[in-house]
């Protein structure tokens, strides 16, 4: 299964990089994964997060669940404003999952 992951980095003011990352979950993931988790999903997504190499300490994560995705995406994209800019997209810790083959994309008209 593969979760959609869009993450661009930031500075803050005091300089230190930080990265903000939207997760998409397809539905019934958590479900269908053969070694179920028995954190919850915040706890798993701090815990994965900190165990990278680029990861913080835990109580320096704040996960929250989505209600405006359109809100969330421009909060993400506040600092790229120009090409210059686009290599604040974190291209390392993005996945974009590729369209279901069973999903029709065009419509046949015959």
């Amino acid at each position: 299964m593969s979760l959609a992951v869009f993450a661009v980095q930031e500075f803050s003011y005091s300089q230190e990089l930080h990265t903000h990352a939207l997760v998409g979950i397809p539905a019934g993931g958590r479900e269908c994964k053969a070694h179920k988790s028995s954190l919850t999903f915040p706890e798993l997504i701090k815990s994965t997060w900190c165990q990278l190499d680029h990861g913080g300490l835990p109580k320096a994560q704040d996960v929250q669940e989505l209600y405006d995705l359109d809100g969330a995406r421009r909060y993400l994209t506040k600092t790229i404003r120009d090409l210059d800019s686009l290599d604040r997209i974190d291209v390392n810790n993005c996945n974009i999952p590729l369209i279901d083959t069973a999903v029709p994309d065009h419509r046949d008209n015959t």
